[in-house]
């Protein structure tokens, strides 16, 4: 699924998973105080590229079940970074 969401462009994918974590965090009583979701931006580049960005997507998905409210302008990625699909473990822990 997560593989779908990230390179077959089924944004869907990503509201499906988020609904199904907000479900589980909801049962939780380790998240009762949580304000708000902040999904971590991805480059302007890689967004237009790929369409969405896919930590937004799973957030509206946890948003649906939790309630709590998606807080998009919080972070903001200034640089852009090469895909990691093709490094080895040690280069992408650098």
């Amino acid at each position: 699924m997560i593989h779908h969401l990230k390179y077959q462009q089924q944004k869907e994918m990503g509201i499906f998973l988020g609904e199904i974590m907000g479900s589980s965090l909801s049962q939780s009583t380790r998240f009762k105080t949580v304000e708000g979701i902040v999904p971590l931006p991805i480059h302007k580049k890689r967004e237009q590229k790929r369409g969405y960005n896919q930590s937004l997507q799973l957030a509206k998905g946890i948003s649906n079940i939790t309630h709590w409210p998606v807080l998009e302008d919080v972070v903001i990625r200034k640089s852009f970074s090469a895909s990691q699909t093709a490094k080895q473990r040690y280069e992408r822990w650098q």
